[in-house]
Parts: structure tokens; C-alpha cells; sequence
């Protein structure tokens, strides 16, 4: 029994690799929208990211997309 316990793991340890994750179509948030009575009703996604950017951002207050494209972002806590 010693002998067959380790093996019996390893191969429970292979199959629970071999099962990836499944794709889905989910958003990486849940939109809301107020309803009949002030209720709050989950709703279609309002808009789906295309990609994600990380920014050394400390305290952002406000942002402005100009006309040329770019995105604008007041850094209050880096003073920008």
C-alpha cells in the first residue's frame, strides 16, 4: 500500500493538470443600472475592455480624452 499511495497521487496530480480552465465570455466587472423603485438591476455590459494598462497613478482625480486621441489624466497625488 506504501508503494501505490505515491503513484496514486502523481497520477491524480496528472489529470487535475490536464483539465485547463475553460474560456468564457465574461466581463471582468457587472454593470448596474437603477431601476422601477431605486432597485439596482444587473444589466448588459455597458462596454468590453479591450486591453488593461498599468500606470504609476497615485490619487487620479479627473480625465479628459482630447479630440487627437489622447487621454489625459489628472495625477494629483504625483502632482501631474
Amino acid at each position: 500500500m506504501k508503494k501505490i499511495l505515491p503513484l496514486l497521487i502523481l497520477i491524480i496530480i496528472i489529470l487535475l493538470s490536464l483539465t485547463g480552465t475553460r474560456a468564457s465570455a465574461f466581463s471582468p466587472y457587472t454593470t448596474w443600472a437603477i431601476g422601477p423603485g431605486g432597485w439596482l438591476f444587473m444589466t448588459q455590459d455597458a462596454y468590453t475592455p479591450l486591453d488593461e494598462i498599468d500606470l504609476p497613478l497615485a490619487a487620479p482625480e479627473d480625465m479628459f480624452l482630447a479630440a487627437d486621441g489622447f487621454l489625459y489624466v489628472a495625477d494629483t497625488g504625483n502632482s501631474r
